[in-house]
């Protein structure tokens, strides 16, 4: 175990996720990630960290692996488990609030007890955050960097913040952001981007802000094998609970209801096109909780008689229930104004089922020609493509071949390897 170095996995947005029933794109990236460094712990030593503010803690082992253990099995199995354990409860932050403003104010932002740890390693660490959500705190991750001599890993997931700050759902997103980018640019070994797309985008934010040129190298989203494995057996039928999609044809679109994600296009559309078929009118399925700066679309939902009767709100779907409303769907809508990949597109795609998305470099990489791109604003064309596939045999034409979370965790594992030698 010597011979290697240690990894320090920064674990904080799981603990702040861990009471959430299921997972967004970016915690589905996390926990594979998480999983695949406690699987490492058996060669070489495995650290966890969580952060408050500037201030980074020890997570004990078993704390760590119980809490990835359980989310594995309930959001990406399904299993009805109690919550993860909770690391970070209000009374845990109250009660680590008076040292973490003591080790703030003299500078102490690593762990006293990771330090004690390391001294044991005759080799510097390997940093990896893989959740964007902390890296705005740039001091901490300075001090592992330089203080440790670690070699700090980052995932890039977009640079929606910076691009559209109008759609997120926190005041200082853009700002937050760009010191996300700085951190990253400045003390970066190594930046693994989601696309192509995300890695130019970076890059050109980079030279644009006099920035660091890092080493940026993409490793696609993994599809999860539960799609994989479906993809090969007969369609399944539709959930028990929803055994009224099984009487007409309806489409699916999936996603948090928020601004940029479109939804507004696609209700304009099922008012319309329910004014022109009637009782035939084919069924929109959003698969997702309500989110932030769409109160108007809130409205049209609660207050339109056309879409009450023509529009169903699923929330709390599994995986295993979203694989199946995805099989029996005419196509996946996917009209979103901005994103850096796009899951629901390649898990539809894998299950070989039409997709119809927003015209993005992203999603191009993601859909790749399996899939109709379009315009988000032109309505024209969307209903033109959403009538042409009521009509139509809801299965591609080609295959698609989805990319697997096993490539991608073992290109990891090679760029962990190939740092060793770099020690």
């Amino acid at each position: 175990m010597a011979t290697l170095r240690p990894i320090i996995y920064n674990l904080h947005r799981l603990i702040d996720r861990c009471t959430s029933p299921s997972p967004t794109g970016v915690d589905r990236v996390d926990l594979h990630y998480a999983q695949f460094i406690l699987q490492k712990a058996q060669e070489r030593p495995i650290y966890f960290l969580r952060q408050r503010q500037n201030v980074s803690y020890l997570v004990p082992f078993k704390q760590a692996a119980s809490l990835i253990n359980t989310l594995e099995k309930r959001w990406l199995q399904g299993l009805k488990l109690p919550q993860a354990p909770i690391i970070n409860t209000s009374y845990d932050y109250l009660r680590h609030w008076p040292a973490t403003r003591f080790r703030q104010q003299r500078q102490l932002l690593i762990d006293p007890a990771l330090r004690h740890h390391l001294s044991h390693s005759t080799k510097p660490p390997i940093y990896l955050h893989s959740g964007h959500g902390t890296l705005h705190h740039i001091d901490l991750h300075e001090q592992i960097k330089t203080q440790l001599q670690a070699d700090m890993l980052y995932y890039l997931h977009d640079l929606i913040p910076i691009e559209f700050p109008e759609y997120t759902n926190h005041p200082n997103a853009l700002a937050m952001h760009q010191r996300r980018l700085k951190t990253m640019a400045t003390t970066g070994r190594l930046i693994l981007a989601n696309s192509e797309d995300s890695r130019q985008k970076l890059l050109a934010y980079c030279q644009q802000h006099q920035l660091p040129q890092p080493e940026v190298q993409v490793l696609f989203i993994g599809v999860e094998e539960l799609f994989i494995k479906a993809a090969q057996q007969a369609k399944q039928p539709i959930p028990s609970r929803f055994a009224t999609l099984a009487q007409s044809p309806y489409f699916l679109t999936i996603g948090t209801v928020e601004a940029r994600k479109n939804h507004l296009l696609l209700l304009h559309l099922w008012r319309q096109l329910f004014a022109e078929l009637g009782e035939h009118c084919p069924k929109l399925v959003i698969l997702g909780k309500r989110g932030w700066k769409a109160e108007h679309i809130f409205h049209l939902l609660d207050s339109s008689p056309a879409l009450q009767q023509t529009v169903i709100e699923i929330q709390d779907a599994n995986d295993q229930e979203m694989l199946s409303l995805i099989q029996n769907t005419q196509a996946l809508l996917f009209p979103s104004f901005a994103e850096g990949w796009g899951m629901p597109l390649a898990e539809a795609l894998t299950l070989n089922t039409k997709a119809i998305c927003s015209d993005l470099p992203a999603l191009r990489e993601c859909g790749r020609t399996q899939s109709l791109y379009l315009n988000p604003l032109d309505g024209l064309a969307w209903k033109a493509a959403i009538l042409n596939a009521l009509s139509e045999p809801p299965q591609l034409k080609q295959a698609y071949l989805p990319d697997r979370w096993e490539d991608h965790l073992q290109k990891l594992d090679e760029l962990l390897i190939s740092l060793e030698a770099k020690s």
